[in-house]
């Protein structure tokens, strides 16, 4: 994921029910292998379970969802098959978030993934993706409780690619 400025959207109809979780054909049961999900609410863990199973599905293209501790989805994006644009107003948001986003090719965190949790500072970065075997691959990283290390950062409007 390269955190950019971008301006997004606008989104088919299709993006769109599958941001909002809506898209049909989606089991109401995700078949996964526990993940962690117990360290959520409940209604949190049902949420950002069935949307790891959906996007880990689709490998055309990166998908974030954020969502705060109560499960409240805060925030969904479709970028590109490498990376999500985010301008300053977005990142803005993110802040004490559960972000999580697919990495189509299934691999763990990019250096820009890290830089990300650190300038928005996220409670809890996660990438997913879809094993050899269907399963679905998880990579968490939790923010430590003293912070990430770093003072405030200052987001701006303008953003450089990383």
């Amino acid at each position: 994921m390269a955190i950019r400025t971008g301006t997004g959207g606008p989104w088919t109809d299709e993006e769109r029910a599958e941001m909002e979780g809506t898209k049909a054909g989606v089991p109401e049961k995700v078949p996964v292998v526990d993940h962690s999900y117990s360290d959520y609410v409940p209604r949190l863990a049902k949420r950002m379970k069935h949307r790891e199973y959906m996007i880990s599905h689709k490998s055309d293209r990166e998908r974030c969802y954020a969502f705060n501790s109560s499960g409240d989805q805060l925030f969904s994006k479709v970028g590109t098959y490498s990376n999500i644009a985010f301008d300053g107003e977005e990142m803005g948001k993110f802040k004490d978030s559960i972000f999580t986003h697919s990495h189509p090719n299934g691999s763990s965190f990019s250096r820009s993934d890290i830089i990300f949790a650190v300038l928005t500072n996220v409670k809890e970065i996660r990438a997913v993706g879809k094993n050899s075997d269907g399963t679905l691959s998880i990579h968490r990283m939790i923010r430590p409780e003293g912070g990430w290390g770093f003072g405030e950062i200052k987001i701006g409007s303008n953003r450089e690619n990383f």
